[in-house]
């Protein structure tokens, strides 16, 4: 997890709580004491938290407070100042929203500060590392804003990093907006300066109009509002180029990247090796080319070292989105570091991981169905006796996938009753057909004597791997298996009626790609989605497998037809 992307964690807790001490923190970002005290100690020089013994409390409890445009300019601006860096160089505007910056600025240092607003460059100069300069002009009768043309002299021939300015309304087709003919020459000169242009805009000024446009949307670097705006301007805003930020009252942050004409949608798939990820592949393929997405595709070779490359070189590629599919869960918390440090969406194929939005497996559901039925075999055909249980296992998947492994146990026992441990051996599959092949082989050298072995497969090319080691030692007749996926690979053993291999639960991987991209799409224009979405499973056996997957024509898209899933 990124510092900023924590330290937002932690204002989001004290939000929801009001106060916490430090040892609760740390178990709830899961990060040290010492950790959450530096991040305290941060957020309290910018004036965000106030610390007590052991613990701290949120400052501005207001700014959760969406009646209030207050509060949202507040919450704007916090996230603004987040954007600084010591030394930089910037330009300020004297609006109440870039006002609200100064006070998160606190401890920022060695910076060179222009505004034309009296009462910010007093605030400023009390850092006494920052210069700060008042940009000329005729002082208003408030006495706090210089203003006019006068100012042009100090900015001739000036580069700033940022500038920060406001406005009176927001329009599609004129930019940003404001009431005052003068000010907005001004504003454009202020543009002209700047690297990056910055655009505070508080949800109220969306459709606004004015008499003098000062800057068009092609020319604002970002645009940072708050969650009052609505999803239609936030695909129009997309549409037309400037990156969008939108920060919701609990201080959590949405980006959507500055659109290019086409999204960038990068894929780093399992492996190619294994016909479920490449049926994965092929329909993301077909789903991108149709939806006009430009699709990179990268092969994570079942490596952990191979898939955090991949990562860093699709960031470089200028994805707008990631969609990420590889086996180690352990990695997960660094792909999502990478990721949220350049605000890239994060779509988690079947390994979740926090942060991202889940797809695929409705894990121990899927297995459940495949334990019932290795139960009901076993009651069927071996008098409900067996000696052993193969529990085919891939270790590095994490928590999550193996919720299959316990719901084909709980479905065998749902069926059978209580599997005593002396009767389950744990294999590692390696999620791959050899690994599993040696390991059950090895298996049944161990127990020569067991003639009705239950395999459980983690996925499909296990339970192969399972069958063709039973075969190569001649005892194929000693086990009964079942699968996870129902992929290619499998469907004609299962049609086979003399195969060891009774059934796999089906997981659809070739429809995996059009609700990818449909998913995908939504995220990019700023749709709500759910945290997780998963696949719905159907057992497949030798006597339905032709209702799911005809075999006539080889169109294996019938009753799991996309429209089902849209």
């Amino acid at each position: 997890m990124s510092i900023q992307l924590r330290r937002q964690q932690l204002i989001k807790l004290l939000d929801e709580k009001g106060a916490m001490n430090v040892n609760d923190i740390s178990q709830r970002l899961g990060v040290t004491g010492a950790t959450v005290r530096s991040d305290l100690r941060r957020l309290e020089d910018r004036g965000i938290v106030q610390r007590f013994h052991g613990g701290a409390r949120l400052v501005e409890t207001d700014l959760n407070n969406d009646n209030k445009v207050e509060c949202r300019k507040k919450r704007i601006a916090r996230y603004a100042a987040s954007l600084l860096n010591d030394g930089d160089s910037v330009l300020f505007d004297a609006s109440s929203t870039v006002k609200y910056m100064v006070k998160y600025m606190r401890q920022l240092e060695n910076m060179t500060l222009f505004t034309n607003a009296v009462s910010m460059a007093q605030e400023l100069v009390k850092n006494p590392s920052n210069q700060v300069i008042l940009v000329g002009g005729r002082l208003q009768d408030d006495g706090d804003l210089v203003k006019g043309i006068r100012g042009f002299s100090i900015m001739d021939g000036l580069h700033v990093a940022k500038t920060f300015i406001s406005c009176s309304g927001f329009s599609l087709e004129n930019g940003l907006i404001t009431f005052d003919v003068d000010e907005a020459i001004v504003m454009r000169e202020r543009i002209s300066i700047a690297r990056e242009v910055i655009a505070l805009v508080d949800s109220t000024k969306f459709g606004k109009e004015g008499v003098a446009p000062f800057a068009s949307l092609k020319e604002v670097s970002m645009v940072i509002t708050d969650d009052g705006i609505s999803t239609d301007w936030i695909k129009e805003i997309r549409s037309r180029g400037p990156e969008l930020v939108v920060v919701d009252k609990q201080g959590n942050v949405k980006h959507f990247p500055a659109s290019r004409g086409q999204f960038t949608i990068g894929f780093a798939n399992l492996d190619t090796t294994s016909s479920f990820a490449a049926d994965v592949q092929k329909g993301l393929e077909r789903a991108a080319e149709q939806a006009n997405l430009r699709l990179i595709v990268k092969n994570n070779q079942l490596n952990s070292e191979v898939a955090l490359e991949n990562v860093n070189e699709l960031i470089e590629d200028g994805i707008d989105l990631m969609i990420e599919y590889h086996i180690d869960e352990t990695i997960g918390a660094v792909v999502m570091d990478k990721l949220n440090r350049r605000h890239i969406p994060v779509i988690a194929v079947d390994i979740p991981m926090i942060g991202a939005t889940y797809f695929g497996v409705d894990n121990y559901n899927a297995g459940l169905m495949a334990g019932e039925a290795m139960g009901e075999w076993i009651m069927n055909q071996w008098h409900g006796h067996f000696d052993r249980v193969f529990i085919l296992e891939e270790p590095r998947s994490g928590s999550f996938p193996a919720a299959r492994t316990y719901g084909q146990l709980d479905g065998m026992q749902k069926v059978l009753g209580k599997i005593p441990e002396l009767k389950r051996m744990r294999l590692n599959c390696g999620n791959r057909k050899d690994t599993s092949r040696a390991a059950v082989k090895n298996a049944l050298d161990i127990y020569p004597e067991a003639h009705r072995i239950a395999v459980l497969g983690f996925n499909d090319d296990s339970a192969m791997g399972a069958l063709e080691a039973a075969a190569e030692v001649g005892r194929e007749q000693d086990v009964v298996i079942v699968g996870q996926d129902a992929a290619a690979v499998i469907r004609d053993e299962i049609r086979n009626p003399e195969s060891r291999i009774i059934g796999s639960t089906a997981y659809w991987p070739e429809h995996y790609g059009a609700r990818l991209v449909k998913l995908a799409i939504k995220i990019l224009n700023g749709e709500w989605v759910p945290n997780a979405i998963t696949m719905e499973h159907t057992f497949i056996t030798r006597t339905n497998i032709n209702e799911f997957y005809p075999q006539a024509n080889h169109k294996e898209l019938v009753k799991a037809g996309e429209d089902s899933y849209s």
